[in-house]
């Protein structure tokens, strides 16, 4: 997982970032605070790691990452995917390759909602976090990952029957098997 994400932003920023290691610092901020207590243009990098589905005012968030980053500064953002087999964070699919469930349907949350989740879960497809983002920074990378935060590879394809493709027809084929999707942004 590490390795995918220096590559990513190594790749987009165009320089090695192990160098800066020591300079490092992190910081755990509750995403709903309406105002970080934090002075502007603090960060060269803001990494947002599985937080973006829980984030009721993605354009207030992304306002206040963009607030925080230097001119010049990157977010990274990896996106767990609402509409996705694993999306519904029930934790019986959260490996749903390797550890199907036998209890709760195969998109549940999408369909009938039987078993509802225990946390809020925006619904934001894919280009709906563009924009949001596109508005105020410069979207450098955005594509679909898997659970490793590898490059795409499709979830639960196995699940999706064509009965249970021609149910979910409102929804693309892509949109159902992403798990996550990789963000890098830059501002100007």
């Amino acid at each position: 997982m590490t390795n995918d994400i220096t590559y990513s932003l190594e790749n987009c920023i165009g320089k090695p970032l192990l160098k800066y290691r020591s300079k490092i610092n992190f910081l755990n901020e509750e995403p709903t605070n309406p105002n970080y207590p934090i002075p502007s243009d603090t960060f060269n990098l803001i990494i947002s790691n599985a937080v973006l589905e829980h984030v009721e005012g993605i354009e207030k968030f992304v306002s206040e990452v963009t607030r925080l980053l230097v001119s010049g500064g990157y977010f990274y953002g990896f996106i767990h995917n609402f509409y996705s087999l694993s999306g519904g964070h029930h934790l019986e699919w959260a490996y749903p390759d390797e550890q199907p469930s036998k209890k709760i349907p195969p998109w549940d949350h999408i369909r009938k909602n039987l078993f509802p989740s225990h946390v809020y879960l925006n619904r934001y497809r894919p280009k709906e976090y563009q924009e949001a983002f596109a508005k105020c920074l410069n979207i450098k990378l955005f594509e679909g990952r898997d659970v490793n935060h590898d490059s795409y590879e499709k979830e639960g394809e196995q699940y999706l029957t064509k009965q249970l493709a021609s149910e979910l027809a409102d929804y693309s084929k892509e949109l159902l098997l992403t798990r996550s999707w990789c963000i890098i942004c830059q501002k100007a």
